[in-house]
Parts: C-alpha cells; sequence; structure tokens
C-alpha cells in the first residue's frame, strides 16, 4: 500500500498518491471487471484514518459512480479481520440499500425517516445509506422493510 501508519497512528511511511493512480490504473485495465462498490480497510487505520481517507479520495476521483467503504468509518476498531469484514459486508449492501432509502426519501418527502440498527438503535436515513453494515442483522429492519415493501 502506499504509506503506512504505526500502531500509535504515527505515519511511518507517507501516502503516494502517484503510486495508488498507477495501481488503480492497473485495476480498470483488467477485461471485464466491473466491480460494484470498493472496500478500503488499512492496516491500523483504527488509531489514525488519515490514510484511508486519502486513499478513498483518489479512489472516489478515479472511480466516481463507485460506493466507497472505508473500515475506519465503517467499525473504527483495533481487530483487523473484523474491522475489515464488516466494511466488506458494507459494500456489498451499500449499493442495494442505498437505492432503497433513495426511493424511500421520495416517495416519504414530508417524514424523517429513522432506520433500525442492529444494535436497537436508530439511525438517519442519510448515516444508514453510508453505513449499511449498522443495519444488517437486525430482524425488526428486515420485517419492517419487507412490510413497506408490501405497502409501497
Amino acid at each position: 500500500m502506499p504509506g503506512r501508519i504505526s500502531s500509535t497512528g504515527e505515519i511511518i511511511r507517507p501516502f503516494d498518491e502517484t503510486l495508488l493512480r498507477a495501481r488503480l490504473s492497473k485495476l480498470r485495465s483488467i477485461p471485464n471487471l466491473k466491480p460494484e462498490a470498493i472496500t478500503i480497510s488499512l492496516i491500523n487505520s483504527f488509531t489514525n484514518p488519515i490514510h484511508e481517507h486519502q486513499t478513498a479520495s483518489v479512489v472516489r476521483s478515479e472511480f466516481p459512480d463507485l460506493p466507497v467503504s472505508l473500515s475506519s468509518d465503517v467499525l473504527p476498531e483495533i481487530m483487523e479481520y473484523e474491522r475489515t469484514v464488516t466494511a466488506v459486508a458494507n459494500s456489498y449492501v451499500k449499493p442495494v440499500i442505498g437505492k432503497y432509502l433513495v426511493s424511500l426519501e421520495e416517495r416519504l418527502k414530508d417524514v424523517d425517516i429513522k432506520v433500525l440498527r442492529s444494535d436497537g438503535g436508530l439511525s438517519t436515513a442519510s448515516v444508514a445509506k453510508e453505513n449499511c453494515a449498522s443495519l444488517l442483522y437486525s430482524v425488526s429492519g428486515v420485517a419492517f422493510c419487507k412490510y413497506m415493501y408490501r405497502v409501497l
């Protein structure tokens, strides 16, 4: 990766935008590759997410139509595996849930939409569109979506 953060959040190797753009160019040149979303999960980003944010900025400029999930935003915890898996799950469901929530907002313009998170709390639709992983495993959320699908 073009940069390195220590476990204490110190920048060991500065972010290299040129190297990242070169790697993204190689990714774009793979025939028949059409990603639907991109996940960014860098080691130690829970202590200092600057490189994830810089990477996201470059990725969004290279792939402006794709949703991007950052592990430091989705689950800013020390465990790399858990943080990465959760961010990947977020990327996987983000296009579908995002479209659904936009459609719901358009249909219910005068309603302040709140979405039930898997921890039992509520989230605004705009936050839920970005952090979809927080909605996963919410049985009541699934039941509500099924109900709303039938109603709408």
